[in-house]
Parts: C-alpha cells; sequence; structure tokens
C-alpha cells in the first residue's frame, strides 16, 4: 500500500507542484484520506517519501561502487551512474517542480539537497580521500574536487533541460563527454610522484 500511496503521489506531485492537496493523492492512490494518513503522518513526509524514491532509484547505485578501481575507471564510473540519475526524467521532474516551488515552500531546498548531493558528493569524496592518502593524487579539499566533478559532468546537461533544449540522448557523444570531463580531472589530480 505504501509503494502505491508513493507511487500516486509522485505522479501529482510532479504534474500539480508540492501545493497540491492531499485530496488530490488521496483521490489519484484511489484510497481514503485516512489511510493515507495510516502511512505518512504529513504532507511533508509523504513527500519525502517520494524524493527518498527518486533519488533511491537514481542515485543509489553511487553509493554501492567499488572503491578500489584506479582513478580513471573510477571517475568514468562514477560520472556514468550520476549522469544516468541525474538526467533520469523523474529526477529532472522533481528538480523543477522543487526549483519553481522553494520560493513558497523554502523547506524544500534542504530536504532536496539532503536526500541527493548530500549523499553522493561524500561517496566521491571518500574515494579521492583515500586516493589522496595512498599518494595517488594531490587535492586539497575532496569534497570542492567531488562537486566541481558532478557539476563538469551533468551542469550543462540540465543547463539544456531548465532551458527547454532537451535532454542529449545520444549515447556516443555521452560517452565522448564523459572521456573528456574525466580526462581533465585525472590530468588535473594526479600526483606529481606518479605522474
Amino acid at each position: 500500500m505504501k509503494d502505491r500511496i508513493v507511487s500516486a503521489a509522485k505522479d501529482v506531485f510532479l504534474r500539480e507542484g508540492y501545493g497540491t492537496s492531499i485530496d488530490s493523492i488521496v483521490q489519484a492512490a484511489g484510497i481514503a484520506r485516512q489511510t493515507l494518513y495510516n502511512h505518512f503522518t504529513s504532507k511533508k513526509d509523504l513527500f519525502l517519501a517520494v524524493m527518498d524514491d527518486v533519488v533511491g532509484r537514481t542515485m543509489k547505485p553511487l553509493l554501492h561502487l567499488d572503491l578500489d578501481l584506479p582513478l580513471s575507471q573510477m571517475l568514468t564510473r562514477f560520472a556514468e551512474v550520476y549522469i544516468e540519475g541525474a538526467l533520469d526524467p523523474d529526477s529532472l521532474a522533481l528538480s523543477s517542480m522543487i526549483s519553481s516551488a522553494v520560493k513558497e515552500f523554502p523547506e524544500l531546498g534542504p530536504l532536496a539537497y539532503s536526500a541527493g548531493p548530500r549523499r553522493t558528493i561524500p561517496a566521491l569524496a571518500h574515494y579521492l580521500r583515500a586516493q589522496r592518502e595512498a599518494g595517488k593524487i594531490e587535492i586539497d579539499d575532496p569534497e570542492i574536487v567531488a562537486e566541481s566533478f558532478f557539476g563538469a559532468v551533468v551542469g550543462h546537461a540540465r543547463y539544456r533541460y531548465i532551458f527547454g533544449l532537451g535532454i542529449d540522448h545520444d549515447t556516443s557523444r555521452r560517452a565522448a563527454f564523459v572521456h573528456q570531463v574525466v580526462d581533465v580531472f585525472v590530468n588535473g589530480l594526479r600526483s606529481r610522484s606518479t605522474s
């Protein structure tokens, strides 16, 4: 039942925005209002479940990568998984909905950041920190490098989406783009002693 409610709520939130009524969600789920409240204490609680569902499906793979891969392979893997998740239609729609609602509902911004970037950036930063400690790369702040990497990987594609230009789904162009971004970062991070 809980999954059914979350699925219906996701559809309603993405269609009508966060300002939608609980009644719209109840109607879409085909349940009684009390049934919804038996599973979720508030609309905010339900929205968190929707975000967890989308982020869990699209970004969770980043949290379970093999951290023993060499730098180039690891960054490529992070980039591929991150692009796939960040450019997922539900992820893009949720981001757009939150962006448009955050003025009226300022609590959405921190909730969304905690559900996504606050989880994924530390995963890459942890790997980079381990690489630095092993003397394989030279960086001052693994968190800043991780943020920069993720921004480089999806920044332009998200701009295209935000401005209504669509997402380029050409897999060969995407692979070439990932290769270029990874090359830039690998060359910039390599320890002088290993170059």
